[in-house]
């Protein structure tokens, strides 16, 4: 189980520093800044995705599938975060790039790079 906390005082918000330890990795879009795109996968079938901008911020988990070096994110993820995050990523050591879907307005995706 997970629990985020919000704390708003003075306009300042603290879920921005909010990172799982035992994540077996961790990438986002700009790594200094965790509230743009961020996404951890938690075990070996879920993930927690975040995304948002300076005022407001959307974090959901769901399952994902590993297949060699595809990262297949089940919930749509495309869909919850307008396009920053998708569904298929392709796993290199440093980062994960985004598979092009030609259905897909894909401008706002990004490659994310890993952290861990």
């Amino acid at each position: 189980m997970i629990i985020v906390s919000i704390t708003t005082f003075q306009g300042k918000t603290s879920w921005r520093n909010f990172k799982l330890r035992n994540s077996i990795l961790s990438a986002s879009i700009y790594p200094d800044q965790n509230n743009i795109g961020r996404l951890e996968l938690i075990d070996s079938e879920r993930y927690y995705a975040t995304y948002g901008h300076i005022d407001w911020s959307c974090t959901f988990t769901n399952t994902y599938k590993k297949r060699r070096d595809t990262l297949i994110l089940n919930g749509q993820p495309f869909e919850m975060t307008e396009g920053i995050l998708t569904d298929m990523y392709f796993i290199t050591d440093s980062s994960l790039v985004p598979i092009k879907q030609d259905e897909r307005d894909m401008r706002r995706t990004e490659t994310m790079k890993t952290n861990n």
